[in-house]
């Protein structure tokens, strides 16, 4: 009789048994589809770039380009400095200027004055082959005694969107979290890609490359007669002639 009551407790813990195994496989499954598609999805842990150069990349943008003239008290028109200035600024409108130039004269300063200024830029302007580009407009100054002639106009510039002057947080981390994450500053590199936006002469660089000048036809056949000549400086003591490099 117990031989029978134990085998009937067995069969009854059987169903059981088996209903834990497959819970447990199917637990398994779960998990490992889970882990499989996370090896797949790209988990993001910052928003903000660490290389300064995505953090603070370097545009084009149109902006005007502005030069102040001061005139002086006197009719005689632009010194010798202000005059290149301005030969200078008429070049690079030429170059790079888009639109038109305009010159700003103050309202409310002595007529006399500003007409000599006038004159002498237009002058300048005609040295840097900008003649007869001059457009005039006028503005309210806030100090007529200082005021002085703004000339200006539209180019293509390079620069940053972002402000070297905003920061995130503290240069010096104050949580665990901030001291261990092992990332810059926020500014970090923001000075540095400025300045270079501003060395840059022609911001089309940056964009495409420009196009190979016309071949030196004399330049290059007098270079192909010294070596026939071997007439070519040796490249270092002791060694061959450029003559004898090219034709081994």
């Amino acid at each position: 009789m117990s031989d029978s009551i134990y085998g009937e407790n067995a069969r009854a813990r059987r169903p059981f048994a088996s209903r834990r195994a497959s819970a447990g496989r199917m637990a398994a499954l779960v998990l490992g589809a889970t882990l499989l598609s996370a090896c797949d999805r790209h988990i993001v842990t910052s928003s903000i770039p660490e290389d300064y150069r995505q953090r603070h990349q370097i545009g084009l943008t149109r902006a005007n380009e502005t030069m102040e003239i001061f005139i002086g008290r006197t009719a005689a028109g632009l010194d010798h400095r202000q005059a290149e200035d301005v030969r200078g600024f008429g070049r690079d409108y030429m170059q790079t200027g888009e639109g038109p130039l305009v010159a700003y004269l103050p309202t409310g300063v002595d007529g006399r004055q500003v007409n000599a200024g006038l004159s002498g830029i237009r002058s300048a302007l005609a040295g840097g082959g900008a003649a007869g580009r001059l457009h005039i407009a006028h503005y309210h100054p806030e100090s007529p005694a200082a005021a002085p002639i703004k000339l200006t106009f539209a180019k293509l510039k390079a620069g940053t969107a972002t402000h070297c002057s905003y920061t995130d947080g503290d240069l010096l981390p104050t949580t665990w979290k901030a001291s261990n994450s092992n990332s810059s500053a926020y500014n970090f590199g923001c000075a540095y890609q400025k300045n270079l936006a501003a060395q840059i002469n022609d911001p089309r660089d940056l964009v495409r490359a420009r196009q190979e000048g016309p071949i030196d036809v004399e330049r290059r056949t007098t270079g192909i007669e010294r070596i026939r000549e071997n007439e070519a400086q040796e490249l270092k003591p002791g060694g061959k002639s450029l003559k004898s490099l090219v034709t081994e």
